[in-house]
């Protein structure tokens, strides 16, 4: 089981660089830079998106408490022009489990009920 203290914050989740070129497949392959993360510290949340979207950057939320926000997926990577992998939008409790698995219960809890963001560059390729 992993265990650390639990302190108010943000975990991420996944990430991609930005990426533009011929893939293994022969076939081009175009990627925006994107992260997705976990936000826990309410807080920090406001900062965070104000940023991003200062910056220019994709944001989108996604809040698992009753009533929040469920923005839709951001496509983040194409092939040959046709939409690949998406980041955004809810992750459902079994996902959850999985990906969350062993986590300490306390730790868990903050995830499960933090606020999920992705941020993405407008753009594809390294520019990103």
């Amino acid at each position: 089981m992993y265990r650390c203290s639990p302190r108010p914050g943000y975990v991420t989740t996944c990430s991609q660089p930005g990426f533009a070129g011929t893939g293994a497949d022969g076939l081009w392959w175009e990627q925006r830079a994107a992260v997705e993360l976990v936000v826990t510290d309410h807080t920090l949340l406001p900062r965070l998106l104000g940023a991003a979207r200062a910056a220019g950057m994709l944001v989108r939320v996604n809040d698992h408490r009753r009533g929040g926000v469920q923005d839709e997926p951001v496509v983040v990577t194409t092939r040959d022009g046709e939409p690949v992998t998406a980041f955004g939008g809810r992750i459902g409790r079994a996902d959850m489990a999985i990906q969350w698995a062993g986590l300490d219960r306390g730790l868990y809890d903050q995830v499960a009920h933090g606020t999920y963001v992705s941020i993405a560059a407008p753009e594809y390729g390294p520019a990103g």
